[in-house]
């Protein structure tokens, strides 16, 4: 017996864990996810651990494909914004297998890792390029994770107080990160600290 998920049970799916309060976004994250789950476990005993690693592992694969298309022959702070497009633009495509890849593997499986590993160094590539290394290029990947992908969580969620052009704002905060980027390199290049911001 196939475990078929009905749009009843993607009614019920509990993906707080991942998008948070239920919204129109979490309905399409629901959506998504229940069309790629559909008759993939035998038995009634839904695997929580297996779907994530299958729905992770799919969705860096297919995110890599959609991030060597937008990046193409680009290099550096191209590369980068071709990384981040790519990004936001497959988080609206596919919002359920995005959403399964902001989970870090669970467990030491290759696929998994070499999957997640695929996407993490189209990105490193780009700001080697761009002149960062070793500490600077975690730090630089962190910040574009968090940046694309609250971004596009709030573009979703329609949570932006006043829209403006939403693609024009994103093209901006792109803009500044990568002016950012050699103040980071800076930074790690000196052992400098971050500097403070003072409200007074």
């Amino acid at each position: 017996m196939t475990f078929s998920v009905s749009n009843d049970f993607a009614a019920q799916m509990d993906t707080s864990a991942l998008v948070g309060d239920r919204s129109e976004w979490d309905r399409k994250v629901r959506s998504d996810l229940a069309k790629e789950l559909e008759g993939q476990f035998p038995g009634p005993a839904f695997n929580v651990l297996g779907a994530q690693r299958m729905l992770a592992i799919k969705g860096y694969r297919e995110l890599r494909k959609w991030m060597e298309q937008e990046v193409g022959d680009k290099h550096g702070e191209d590369a980068v914004r071709g990384c981040a497009r790519a990004i936001r633009a497959y988080v609206h495509a596919r919002p359920g297998l995005a959403a399964a890849t902001w989970l870090s593997p669970t467990t030491k499986d290759k696929d998994w890792n070499d999957a997640l590993e695929s996407v993490a160094s189209i990105i490193r590539k780009a700001l080697g390029e761009c002149g960062l290394q070793g500490e600077a290029v975690q730090h630089a990947m962190h910040c574009l994770r968090g940046l694309v992908r609250g971004y596009v969580v709030h573009e979703m969620a329609g949570s932006f107080v006043r829209p403006v052009d939403l693609d024009h704002g994103f093209e901006l905060g792109i803009s500044i990160f990568v002016r950012g980027l050699s103040v980071l390199r800076e930074q790690c290049d000196t052992g400098a600290s971050a500097p403070t911001l003072s409200l007074a």
